[in-house]
């Protein structure tokens, strides 16, 4: 029992209170309240404290208003007021950073700055760490972001993870044109990453780590563009290139991959070079009667060690002379290795796109001069982390790639929306099931002009179930989770949450730890490599 000195009769006090007000009524306390005020007031001290805690409530009721429109708390709020700031900076080495407009974001907000004295940018961004220590944040929660003006930056701030959940792939509203940027993943920050498909593309990732999603993103946007028709080269057993059917041409054998090259360069390129001279240009210009056209290698490791030293010398022509031609590549493979990525491919590779990968050394092959200064693909986070380097991608920055599952894929259309006064566009090509052909499969298109009609909005009709829910809530996942935690973040029964994960974990889908917590299975690349046909 705890002794009278340890608690104070809080229940007689408790009593007093409910008694007073019980006896006086809400009138009454009121009339008390303001009778010890009028007495507190008739002194100089009490008028002194009335005017200070006066002062004090109006501060807290301003500061309070001004970050609830900036959807953050008072503490956050206060410490963001000049007064304050100034004193932070100051303390923290950084005399000069002077605080200007605060906005909302997606995630949390942005602080504009005005860098004085002897303060640049490699200074602040050196100190970003005393910055989230001076303002209560997480750690890794803000960022020192350029500006045009080099005595300007912007101080990012998230206070609401956008990667909680998984982010979905949604399908376009308008008009899909090559040309378009690809909206491919998104950063701990809310900003969308993009990326633009007339390149040479390298995608490079360890089983599982999510290089295929990154693929059917790329894949969609070239099937829904209406000046772009896309070919596939699946020599695993062709088991991913099947939900390409109907959408792109599919190469399955390294006899058909062969006989592709021949025919691009012996004929595709030619004609092409034919039309860029009749119209008197040099470059390629993609229309729906024109098409670009994208070539997409799965596992191109099998195209280095199947192909004969004088049909590997032809496919690099084909890596090399085929974007003025309006024909690019995207080379995507697990196995990052000198052996299967030669310096003839490699230097024509002016994106690359890397995923988990399983060794430092694999990393510096596919950044060869950036390797450790943060270009490091063997220490992401987990599934469908990625890096990106490109002339628009220069910061090695995280992201999180968008999740398009297969059974989503597989409903996409090969055709987009297109506005009533947008003239009509000729037919796209039909895909027939199978593709054992030596000769052209992509005949050349002549302009078709139907009568304009005024199209009926295509409706995706996407089915999700929920062993797709929890994979992909495992799959983004950092750290395990329990049953009650995947129902909560999918939305779903805890029941029906149980029954699939038991069925994934009869099939070895997922496996649980001593906590019974459960994560999804990542595949080793040796594990990958026996498995015939197992999705990367």
């Amino acid at each position: 029992m705890p002794t009278a000195q340890n608690n104070p009769n809080p229940p007689d006090v408790e009593i007093d209170l409910h008694w007073v007000v019980s006896t006086l009524g809400l009138e009454g306390c009121a009339v008390l309240v303001a009778l010890g005020l009028l007495l507190l007031g008739s002194t100089k001290l009490g008028r002194r404290a009335m005017r200070a805690a006066g002062r004090r409530l109006a501060r807290y009721i301003r500061v309070t208003v001004w970050g609830a429109r900036l959807g953050i708390g008072y503490r956050l709020a206060s410490r963001l007021q000049i007064e304050r700031w100034d004193g932070m900076v100051n303390a923290r080495k950084l005399p000069g950073l002077k605080r200007g407009k605060v906005r909302r974001t997606p995630g949390g907000i942005a602080i504009r700055l005005t860098l004085n004295g002897a303060l640049d940018l490699d200074a602040v961004r050196s100190r970003t760490s005393q910055l989230e220590t001076g303002l209560g944040l997480r750690r890794g929660s803000a960022r020192i972001k350029p500006t045009s003006r080099a005595d300007k930056a912007v101080l990012d701030i998230v206070l609401r993870d956008p990667l909680a959940k998984p982010i979905l792939w949604q399908p376009p509203k308008t008009v899909v044109r090559l040309t378009d940027p690809v909206k491919l993943s998104i950063t701990p920050f809310g900003d969308a990453v993009t990326l633009d498909v007339k390149q040479r593309l390298g995608i490079f990732g360890t089983s599982g780590s999510g290089k295929s999603c990154v693929q059917r993103l790329l894949g969609a946007h070239v099937v829904q563009a209406v000046d772009a028709d896309l070919e596939i080269w699946d020599l695993k057993f062709g088991v991913e290139s099947e939900h390409y059917e109907g959408k792109a041409h599919r190469v399955t054998t390294v006899e058909d991959a062969v006989a592709r090259v021949d025919w691009l360069l012996d004929q595709e390129f030619p004609r092409r070079a034919a039309i860029m001279t009749a119209k008197g240009t040099s470059t390629w210009k993609e229309t729906p009667s024109d098409r670009a056209l994208v070539v997409m290698v799965d596992e191109g490791n099998v195209i280095i060690r199947e192909f004969t030293t004088e049909q590997k010398k032809r496919f690099f022509r084909v890596a090399e002379q085929g974007r003025a031609l309006g024909c690019y590549l995207i080379w995507a493979t697990q196995y990052p290795k000198a052996t299967n990525l030669p310096t003839e491919l490699r230097s024509q590779l002016n994106v690359r796109i890397c995923l988990k990968l399983n060794s430092s050394e694999e990393s510096e092959l596919v950044f060869k001069e950036e390797a450790g200064q943060g270009w490091e693909p063997h220490r992401l986070r987990g599934v469908g982390w990625l890096l990106i380097k490109s002339d628009n991608h220069r910061e090695p920055e995280e992201s999180k790639a968008i999740w398009l599952s297969e059974s989503v894929f597989r409903t996409i259309g090969t055709k987009t929306l297109l506005e009533p006064a947008q003239a009509a566009f000729p037919p796209r090509p039909t895909y027939d099931p199978t593709v054992h052909l030596n000769g052209p499969q992509i005949p050349a298109q002549t302009p078709v002009v139907p009568e304009v009609k005024k199209p009926e909005r295509a409706k995706l009709e996407v089915k999700v179930t929920v062993a797709d829910e929890i994979r992909m809530a495992l799959g983004f996942s950092p750290e395990p989770l329990g049953n009650n935690e995947i129902a909560r973040q999918i939305g779903r029964d805890r029941g029906a949450v149980s029954r699939a994960i038991a069925k994934l974990a009869d099939a070895g889908e997922v496996t649980a730890n001593q906590d019974k917590k459960y994560s999804l299975v990542l595949t080793t690349a040796d594990q990958a490599d026996r498995t015939k046909g197992s999705e990367a």
